[in-house]
């Protein structure tokens, strides 16, 4: 039986793979953000975390922080030396997906 909660480490592992995916982008940019990472997690299949509102609420909560800190990193980075922030490279295939 496939764990019912993600560690932290987890947790970062979506949110990265989120990010990177159309979900994060302009693709599907006019939909709301918790309609976003809902389609994600079942695309990806993890219904059972799109069904749990705190999971996805977690989830939500680490989106929105990376994109705050990346958009407020690069604007930094731009005036100093043009760098950029990464939320951290983590590995999300060791994820129990639903079948």
């Amino acid at each position: 039986m496939a764990s019912r909660w993600l560690t932290e480490h987890d947790i970062h592992a979506l949110t990265r793979e989120f990010l990177n995916s159309g979900y994060g982008g302009s693709e599907y940019g006019h939909w709301p953000l918790e309609r976003r990472v809902h389609g994600f997690l079942r695309r990806h299949g993890l219904g059972r975390y799109a069904d749990n509102g705190d999971i996805c609420n977690i989830i939500t909560d680490h989106v929105m922080t990376c994109v705050s800190v990346t958009r407020r990193q690069e604007s930094i980075d731009s005036m100093l030396c043009n760098r950029q922030l990464s939320c951290g490279a983590v590995d999300s295939n060791h994820i129990d997906r639903d079948p």
